[in-house]
């Protein structure tokens, strides 16, 4: 039971096992200070829930602070984890390098916030989400900027939330699921993504909205969304690789 905000110091280390329950029991946050190390490691059979005593959400009262991941803090993992209830980001990430796998998102105001402005000469991943599920975010189940290095997202699901997912940068998507989100299912902007066997389906506005200079998008089903299924924009449409793309509704090059 959490009854203050929480800090992992600078240069130390925090390490929490598979069947813990952290209960914060107010808005209070999680955080971890720059050159430090925090790695939640549950298991299939026994994860880990991050979650508050309070989950009636208003504008004043319920909820938690979320994990923040401060500046140039060292490299995280999180793992089997459920998190939930958090009245703002779930997890909020700057700049450090996130290993996220297996992981649950649900009836939180915003899922994952992942930032990075830096410039770097190699092709860096500092962010990797695999099989994880975002359900019933208020806002955006991920929303990401990478800069100039890269982020990878596979095998996750996004559902219900107002938009699946927003990222701009360099960003690889792959075998994911978006569906009945809101908004849009996926908004990518910027350059240089790869989409790549997704479905989109049901969303309330479009499925998967490109904007920025384009990318590579393969092999995605795209069906009964209420907008266009891809909406192209901004962009210099030459810029696009589209293959075996299946799609049941309109899509609007622009």
């Amino acid at each position: 039971y959490v009854t203050d905000s929480v800090c992992v110091p600078s240069g130390d280390s925090l390490r929490i096992g598979p069947g813990v329950e952290i209960i914060l029991q107010g808005h209070y946050k999680f955080c971890v200070d720059s050159n430090a190390v925090l790695k939640a490691i549950g298991t299939a059979e026994d994860s880990i829930i991050f979650t508050a005593e309070d989950t009636a959400l208003t504008d004043s009262t319920g909820g938690w602070g979320g994990i923040v991941l401060d500046y140039f803090h060292e490299y995280s993992v999180i793992k089997n984890c459920m998190f939930e209830f958090a009245r703002g980001n779930a997890i909020e990430n700057w700049y450090g390098k996130l290993e996220l796998s297996n992981c649950s998102f649900r009836r939180c105001r915003s899922g994952l916030h992942w930032m990075n402005s830096l410039s770097d000469s190699t092709d860096t991943t500092l962010f990797i989400a695999h099989s994880c599920v975002f359900s019933d975010i208020e806002n955006e189940g991920i929303w990401l900027y990478t800069g100039s290095l890269r982020a990878i997202i596979v095998n996750s699901n996004f559902f219900n939330c107002y938009d699946g997912m927003y990222a701009g940068g360099s960003v690889s998507i792959e075998n994911c699921h978006f569906k009945n989100n809101k908004n849009y299912g996926l908004f990518l902007d910027h350059v240089n993504y790869i989409v790549t066997d997704c479905i989109f389906e049901e969303n309330v506005n479009d499925g998967i909205y490109l904007g920025g200079l384009g990318g590579l998008v393969r092999n995605n089903e795209i069906k009964n969304n209420g907008g266009y299924g891809a909406y192209f924009t901004g962009c210099m449409c030459s810029y696009y690789t589209l293959s075996l793309i299946h799609i049941s509704e309109p899509t609007r090059p622009y």
